[in-house]
């Protein structure tokens, strides 16, 4: 109710002010409410109050636009240009479409951008500007989706080729545009079968443009442009056959219409129709007065200032557009060289973090390898100890028998004594040398006494004074001797650690690795994969 209510004021307002206070009296108004307003005095030809609209909704703030209100504005601008054009203002005109069109470029609004480069191109075909009117008309019509301004645009292409002197190519646009119209109800038929006339009449075929602009009057029924155009150049018609007074009729006809219409186009034109029938008649005075109202009228409209400041304009855009594009191509460049500097930076961290693991591989690789080497020399050296250790028991027994022997000792009772020890040292170690025996888990300093004839004290002092260690070290170097067999048969990889360690008289999987170490200075694994490499064979264990 509000929003009826305010556009009925809108209506009413410009009864009550007029000039400075119509622009104040729509100012209030929202941005919907304004353009419906614009378009009602639009659609009842007020151009005064809709161009009053128009240009307050173009010059409303952009900032924070969402793209329905940005699209108003463009409209507004394209609408302003229009009623500038036909006021015959083609300076104001073409600044608004301009506006228009950069808007739609920066915005990315391209629903009415045909319908600006359209009217753009209409500025530069008034002024005669043929290429820079099919240029805008091309591209126009490369972008229209719709078949009404499709007309136009075709018929207006077909125009500028009129203009050139490419009859065929214009009369293949001007069919193009007259199957289009028919498709869509006989929408523009007067102004495409005018232009059609106009082609004939260049060709000299008089009949067939007369029946064109008969045509043309007839379809266009209270459109004024083009009813007035077709009584001009229908007076032209009659002027190039010889007949004055017909001539001077429809040129009056013309001029009476485009009068009422303000259209200072078709005006102009008929003044310098009007000299040239005025002098056809012998009236050499009214055909001056008519040459000079023409004149002074072109001079108005289409003068070198007007369209230099016009000229000024189009470059000024075009500037414009080249300047963004070159920002546009800075930015991207800058983008691109941050971009690369970061790929840069980024590859060479990745190089020379590479190259720091590939350092710390190798440098794990080669202590790896020396590691080996050294354990590999310590196994060897291991098992020439193993191979070794009861030779040099028995060496070592004997040395120490053979020095008692030659030493002089006057005590008979301690020789006896010694030799005693000896022989249950030899008992002992006849008894180490029986591996089930020794490898029992539950083999003690208390058996081996027994199985010796002896008792614990005995055989613990007979194990120090001969070998210099005491019953368990003993003990553990023979099943360590053992075990290290059993790694070297053929077969070793079918036991487990635990396996071993049991089979050696180990009671944990721990102890015995705790003590193989100790003794041989690896573990089994390692002693395992060793003796496999010393042999040519290598297995998992």
């Amino acid at each position: 109710m509000k929003r009826f209510v305010l556009f009925v004021l809108g209506m009413l307002l410009p009864l009550a002010v007029s000039g400075q206070g119509v622009m104040e009296g729509f100012s209030f108004l929202e941005t919907r409410q304004l353009r419906d307003t614009a378009e009602y005095y639009f659609n009842k030809k007020s151009y005064d109050t809709a161009l009053v609209c128009y240009a307050l909704l173009a010059n409303m703030p952009l900032k924070g636009k969402d793209a329905d209100s940005l699209e108003w504005v463009v409209q507004a601008m394209n609408a302003q240009g229009v009623l500038y054009y036909w006021m015959s203002d083609y300076r104001k005109s073409y600044e608004c479409l301009i506006n228009a069109l950069d808007l739609c470029e920066k915005s990315g609004i391209d629903t009415y951008k045909y319908k600006i480069l359209l009217n753009i191109g209409n500025i530069y075909y008034r002024f005669d500007r043929m290429g820079l009117a099919k240029d805008y008309y091309s591209k126009a019509l490369a972008s229209c989706r719709d078949s009404a301004d499709q007309i136009i645009l075709a018929s207006n292409i077909g125009s500028v080729y009129l203009g050139n002197g490419s009859l065929d190519t214009a009369l293949t646009y001007f069919d193009y545009a007259e199957t289009l119209s028919r498709r869509c109800g006989n929408m523009y038929l007067g102004g495409v079968q005018n232009n059609k006339a106009s082609l004939f009449f260049k060709k000299k075929d008089y009949d067939s443009a007369f029946f064109y602009w008969h045509q043309a009057l007839e379809e266009s029924s209270g459109d004024a442009e083009i009813q007035a155009l077709s009584y001009s150049d229908l007076g032209r018609l009659f002027l190039e056959r010889g007949n004055a007074d017909s001539a001077l009729h429809y040129v009056r006809l013309s001029n009476a219409i485009a009068s009422a219409s303000n259209n200072r186009n078709v005006q102009t034109e008929n003044y310098r129709l009007l000299s040239r029938i005025a002098e056809a008649k012998g009236e050499r005075d009214k055909a001056f007065d008519y040459y000079k109202s023409y004149a002074d009228m072109k001079d108005s409209l289409f003068n070198v200032e007007k369209f230099g400041e016009i000229n000024h304009l189009q470059r000024s855009y075009e500037m414009s557009k080249v300047d963004s594009q070159i920002n546009r191509l800075v930015m991207e460049q800058q983008v691109k060289d941050q971009v690369l500097r970061y790929r840069t930076v980024s590859l060479w961290v990745v190089v020379l973090a590479l190259i720091g693991v590939s350092g710390i591989l190798v440098f794990m690789y080669l202590q790896h390898k020396k590691l080996n080497r050294a354990y590999n020399s310590l196994v060897e050296k291991s098992l020439r100890i193993a191979e070794y250790q009861e030779e040099a028991a028995v060496k070592r027994r004997k040395d120490a028998l053979q020095e008692k022997v030659s030493a002089e000792n006057p005590v008979a009772g301690k020789m006896q004594e010694d030799k005693t020890q000896d022989e249950l040292l030899d008992r002992i170690l006849q008894v180490m040398d029986d591996t089930e025996t020794i490898c029992d888990s539950e083999f003690s300093i208390e058996k081996l006494a027994m199985m010796v004839q002896s008792n614990h004290t005995s055989v613990s002092q007979s194990i120090n004074a001969g070998l210099n260690r005491n019953f368990r070290s003993f003990l553990n170097s023979y099943r360590i001797r053992e075990a290290q067999r059993i790694l070297a048969m053929p077969d070793a990889n079918k036991y487990t650690i635990e396996a071993i360690a049991a089979r050696v008289g180990f009671k944990s999987r721990s102890g015995f690795i705790n003590v193989f170490k100790e003794t041989t200075g690896v573990t089994p694994s390692f002693y395992l994969k060793s003796v496999r490499e010393q042999v040519g064979v290598s297995r998992p264990f």
